[in-house]
């Protein structure tokens, strides 16, 4: 481990250079996985954390790729929505990953819960796709089913009695009917130049009017 953290820190970029940059953050990320994939089972919770920062600007760029996504889902982390069988195929705990954990990489500590980037990335998939069997082997099968379900009944596309009957519950299709969202999407920018021109995009769901205030800050 000592050996592992010291390439970390040698391979954070240069003091002159920012990972706010995406350019600056595609590289490094690559640079880290490259090290990070050749490690032991037991360093799983590095390659989580880097899979997990890449997955997150594949997101911010609008197109997270397939392959780093399966190779993140085949990991074994103890979440709510991972398939039970796929955890009895490591039996040393030092295996299991351990989202929380901190690592001189430069990149933001993760949650200890992934469901909202593992249901992201199944949303931008799901939108071209109309079935989870892919995704089957390493996700616990009602919550797959219901995250394709509800991706599809939100875009409008494919037979909506389909969609409703993997749902399996009209109370649950009502909520979502009813559901009130207001967000900022992955590809929203989180950082703008003194001089840029700023826009927002935002979701919505069920909101008839939106009140934008925008104020003015004296940072004098």
């Amino acid at each position: 481990p000592n050996c592992v953290n010291a390439w970390l820190v040698r391979l954070q970029p240069g003091a002159d250079a920012s990972l706010d940059d995406t350019a600056t953050r595609a590289a490094h990320l690559q640079q880290l996985w490259a090290f990070a994939q050749r490690l032991p089972s037991s360093f799983n919770s590095l390659k989580a954390h880097v899979l997990h920062a890449w997955l997150r600007h594949d997101l911010a760029q609008g197109a997270p790729d397939k392959q780093r996504f399966l190779a993140y889902l085949r990991l074994p982390r103890r979440t709510g929505h991972v398939a039970e069988k796929h955890l009895q195929n490591f039996g040393r705990g030092d295996e299991y990953v351990d989202l929380a954990r901190t690592w001189p990489t430069g990149l933001a500590a993760v949650a200890p819960d992934d469901s909202d980037l593992v249901q992201s990335c199944l949303e931008h998939f799901f939108a071209t796709e109309d079935n989870q069997e892919a995704y089957a082997e390493w996700l616990d099968a009602d919550w797959l089913k219901a995250v394709l379900a509800e991706t599809k009944l939100l875009l409008g596309q494919g037979d909506a009695e389909r969609w409703y009957s993997l749902l399996a519950d009209p109370a649950r299709v009502e909520a979502l009917k009813q559901r009130v969202e207001i967000a900022f999407p992955p590809t929203m920018p989180t950082h703008f130049a003194a001089n840029d021109a700023v826009s927002l995009t935002v979701d919505t769901k069920n909101v008839g009017t939106l009140l934008v205030k925008v104020y003015a800050i004296d940072a004098f």
